[in-house]
């Protein structure tokens, strides 16, 4: 199944405390999985796939792992996935740890449904810049702005956290937070320009907390002291900007 399980959790954990591993992480595991040093345990993953879409079951589990006081991390590429998320939730109620992966199409009046349970969306703006001109070509123009949308979940009101999906789509943030204040496509092309958003947007989109994508961090006493420092202006979302990546208050890239 997908997510971590207790193998996976010790092994990343012993990465952890060996320092083969220096990111701290927050792993999607089922409800249940044993915990381990220096690793927080996220919502079970539950890939939905449009040939066995089964509301009937999809709103036990999401029930089963509520009543375990678990969420659920529900992967929705397609408009039909996301509607079976959604009856489901509206059927079991919202967990504070629940979120939809990707969202990769939300059409207009899912917006107001997503609004009304407050599911956190974790999008990856990233694929409009690597594969947006297949999507030019393969999609319907009047259902194009429809795809990785960021602005009007924002507008909605609906939380939302940027990630990379990577190894699936390139590992740079950077490329990412470009993309979503672009949306240009590989061969120039604009796609969803009303999904544009700012650059400072784009920036906290990847500032959450693992268990708060869409809540982002502070500088502040009590906080982790895991900093990206840079040697200029943030908002120009430029990798070459990193000067010193800290994580625990060490160093661990830059000042070289």
């Amino acid at each position: 199944p997908p997510g971590h399980g207790d193998a996976d959790i010790a092994a990343f954990a012993g990465a952890r405390g060996g320092g083969e591993l220096l990111q701290r992480l927050h792993c999607m595991a089922p409800a249940g999985a044993a915990a381990a040093s220096g690793i927080t345990l996220g919502p079970a993953k539950i890939i939905l796939d449009d040939a066995t879409l089964d509301l009937d079951a999809l709103l036990n589990t999401v029930s089963d792992n509520h009543a375990r006081y678990h969420g659920v991390a529900l992967h929705c590429v397609t408009d039909a996935q996301l509607t079976v998320a959604i009856a489901a939730w509206q059927a079991a109620g919202a967990h504070p740890d629940d979120r939809i992966e990707h969202a990769a199409v939300v059409p207009e009046d899912r917006l107001v449904d997503l609004a009304a349970l407050g599911i956190t969306v974790v999008t990856q703006p990233n694929f409009v810049a690597e594969r947006g001109d297949d999507y030019l070509a393969t999609i319907e123009p009047e259902c194009q702005h429809e795809l990785w949308r960021v602005a009007s979940l924002q507008r909605n009101a609906i939380p939302v956290a940027l990630s990379t999906d990577t190894p699936f789509g390139d590992g740079d943030p950077w490329a990412a937070m470009r993309a979503a204040v672009h949306r240009t496509t590989p061969s120039g092309a604009v796609l969803g320009p009303g999904e544009r958003i700012s650059a400072g947007a784009a920036l906290q989109g990847f500032t959450g907390h693992g268990d708060r994508p869409a809540t982002p961090r502070r500088i502040a006493v009590g906080e982790p002291g895991d900093l990206c420092v840079l040697s200029g202006d943030p908002l120009a979302l430029d990798a070459d900007l990193v000067a010193f990546t800290i994580v625990a208050g060490a160093v661990v890239h830059g000042g070289r």
